[in-house]
């Protein structure tokens, strides 16, 4: 089976806020967590994930405050080569189309 190479990850907002939460792109690394699951990281590589299904398990400390061991990941589709990829009636918008 094909891993897919992104995933949105959604990061809670503040507890006791009610801010919006955060979604990160993380990327397939190569490498792999002690129990066997593909590790994903941002784009600078600060922020790591193990993902297994549709569960992240974060693997170095978020920012902000809480503690949360796991988080809701989204497989993403991947990224356009070009314009002309985009079929028609179909757009780019960020990782998503519209």
């Amino acid at each position: 089976m094909d891993r897919p190479q992104r995933y949105a990850v959604t990061l809670p907002g503040p507890p006791g806020r009610h801010g919006p939460p955060e979604v990160v792109v993380v990327h397939l690394t190569g490498a792999y967590a002690a129990a066997g699951e593909p590790v994903y990281a941002d784009e600078v590589g600060t922020f790591r994930v193990a993902i297994e299904g549709d569960v992240a398990r974060p693997l170095t400390a978020l920012p902000g405050p809480g503690r949360h061991t796991c988080l809701h990941a989204v497989p993403l589709q991947p990224q356009l080569q070009s314009s002309d990829d985009e079929g028609p009636g179909r757009r780019a918008v960020g990782p998503f189309f519209a």
